[in-house]
C-alpha cells in the first residue's frame, strides 16, 4: 500500500530543508533534503526519509487542500465544531510513504508503514503554523496538536493508535435510527465495517466499531461472513458481506441482533 496524507499550515509550508532538519532529529541520517524528478510533476524539492524497507517523501505545497473536502473530513469527535483553522489554512505538506513491492509479511509491513507515516506526521505537526493532520487512509482530519499527543501517548503505552489510522462515522437516518461505518481498515488487510439502521445510541455504535477496528488491527484477526463479533461471548453480532456505496468495495455488515458465540 501507499500511505499518504498531509499536514495543513496556517501560512506558508516549510521548505524542504527545514522539513529535513526537523525529521533528522527522529531519523538522523535517514532524512535528507533532495530534489526529485516526479513523473507528471517535474522537479520537486522534498525531504526524503529512508528506513529499512520504508521510504517516504515529504514535500511542501504552496496551496491549500480543497476547503470543502477538508471540512467534511473534520471528525466531530475531534473538532467539536471548531474548524476555522482548517477552513482558513493556506498551504500543506504532503507526506507519502511508498510501498516497496512484494514483502514476506504484508501485515507487518502495513503496520510499519503506518507507524512511520505517523512519526513523520507528528514531527511535521509540531512545526510552527501547523493546524491539522489529514490521513488519506482514514479519510479524516485531526487537530495537529491532538494528533501528535494521541500518537505519542499510544507509543508510550505500547498501544496501536487505531483511532488515528481508522475513523468511525455515525449518521442519523430519516427513520430515527443511526448507521455507522469505518474507514481505513482495508489498509491493514481487513474489510471495513458497517452497521445500518440501528436503534442503539450513536455513542454505542461509535465505541463498538472503534473497539472492533482496534482489535482487528492489533491482533490481525480475520472476520468473515457468517461469523460473529462482539465484546463478550453472550453479546455477539452476526456478520455478512455486502457492497458499500460509501466504500466502493465489499464491506462487512454487522447485524444488530445478538447471538451467543458457538460453544458458549
Amino acid at each position: 500500500m501507499t500511505v499518504s496524507g498531509a499536514v495543513l499550515f496556517a501560512g506558508a509550508a516549510p521548505m524542504a530543508s527545514d522539513l529535513a532538519e526537523a525529521l533528522a532529529e527522529e531519523f538522523a541520517d535517514g532524512a535528507s533534503a533532495q530534489t526529485l524528478d516526479i513523473p507528471g510533476k517535474g522537479k520537486v524539492d522534498a525531504a526524503v526519509v529512508s528506513t529499512g524497507l520504508v521510504r517516504a517523501m515529504v514535500a511542501g505545497n504552496a496551496v491549500s487542500l480543497d476547503a470543502a473536502a477538508a471540512l467534511r473530513a473534520c471528525h466531530p469527535v475531534w473538532w467539536q465544531g471548531q474548524t476555522d483553522a482548517v477552513a482558513q489554512h493556506r498551504s500543506h505538506v504532503v507526506i507519502t510513504v511508498l510501498h516497496p513491492g512484494e514483502v514476506p509479511e504484508p501485515r507487518a509491513q502495513a503496520l510499519q508503514e503506518a507507524t512511520i507515516w505517523s512519526v513523520i506526521a507528528t514531527v511535521v505537526a509540531g512545526l510552527p503554523g501547523a493546524v491539522a493532520v489529514h490521513s488519506a487512509q482514514a479519510s479524516a482530519v485531526y487537530p495537529a496538536d491532538a494528533y501528535a499527543r494521541g500518537f505519542s501517548a499510544a507509543v508510550e503505552s505500547k498501544q496501536v493508535p487505531a483511532d488515528l489510522w481508522t475513523s468511525v462515522w455515525v449518521m442519523d437516518e430519516p427513520d430515527g435510527t443511526h448507521s455507522a461505518y469505518t474507514l481505513g481498515l482495508d489498509a491493514f488487510g481487513a474489510r471495513d465495517l458497517v452497521i445500518e439502521h440501528s436503534r442503539r445510541p450513536p455513542s454505542d455504535l461509535f465505541r463498538f466499531l472503534a473497539d472492533t477496528a482496534r482489535y482487528l488491527i492489533t491482533t490481525g484477526a480475520v472476520v468473515e461472513a457468517g461469523q460473529t463479533v462482539g465484546p463478550t461471548p453472550s453479546q455477539q453480532h452476526p456478520v455478512r458481506e455486502r457492497h458499500s456505496a460509501i466504500h466502493d468495495a465489499m464491506v462487512l455488515e454487522i447485524g444488530d441482533e445478538h447471538r451467543p458465540r458457538a460453544g458458549s
